[in-house]
């Protein structure tokens, strides 16, 4: 096998959803650590699974691979069969934060939100509080030869976001 954090795996009987098993066995591996668990994506009836890891300070395919390799070995002593593909990564630049523990390592950058009640907009992150966050409104001008101006600072409860990202700019 190599070091890269995209394995092939087989997988003959599972008692429990694949998901789950996956799940527990990554948190376990982390346990104590920097690093938590995004999110979880297939399951049971799909050939592919993908763990999206972070940390209080992002991840490296460093720690991705080890943790692939980890996790490798423990299904190939209890499994063999069905194949299907391990994928073991961090989350992108193009995810949307699905924790709010995410949302520290993005202090200063430009997040865009969609709120529970339907409204879109684009916001610098502040602060990041218990409940919530402290953004400032980016207020966009039609024209492109304007500078955006910025709006008043405001607190947003973690309650009422739908989704955000992170705004990639090339400027």
């Amino acid at each position: 096998m190599t070091d890269s954090p995209f394995l092939l795996i087989r997988i003959e009987k599972l008692e429990m959803d694949l998901k789950k098993w996956i799940t527990e066995r990554v948190e376990a591996e982390i346990e104590g650590s920097e690093y938590f668990i995004v999110d979880v994506l297939g399951g049971a009836e799909s050939p592919k699974i993908q763990v999206l890891l972070d940390g209080d300070s992002g991840v490296s395919i460093d720690v991705c691979a080890r943790i692939s390799r980890r996790l490798s070995r423990m299904i190939d002593e209890e499994y063999d069969g069905r194949p299907f593909n391990l994928v073991i990564s961090s989350p992108g630049v193009d995810r949307p934060l699905k924790k709010e523990r995410q949302y520290p390592q993005h202090l200063g950058r430009t997040l865009e939100i969609s709120f529970v009640d339907g409204r879109l907009g684009e916001f610098i992150l502040m602060e990041v509080e218990e409940k919530g966050i402290k953004v400032q409104e980016v207020l966009r001008s039609e024209k492109k030869h304007i500078k955006n101006e910025l709006g008043d600072i405001k607190h947003v409860p973690f309650t009422d976001i739908e989704t955000s990202k992170v705004v990639i700019s090339f400027n």
